[in-house]
């Protein structure tokens, strides 16, 4: 892609569908999580099960 022009519509679906889910969705805040940051709310996720399995 050059300057907001695809190729065709394969080459536009890509794009568009490596924004939303690659970028936007990683980046935007969702309320289903109390409107954390995904990536964020996976680190401390994580870090919780950390605690769990040490703890028991």
């Amino acid at each position: 892609m050059q300057k907001g022009v695809f190729l065709n519509f394969e080459d536009a679906y890509t794009e568009i569908f490596e924004y939303i889910e690659v970028y936007y969705n990683r980046k935007r805040r969702h309320s289903s999580i109390n409107y954390d940051i995904p990536d964020l709310f996976e680190e401390k996720y994580q870090k919780n099960q950390n605690i769990d399995i040490n703890l028991g």
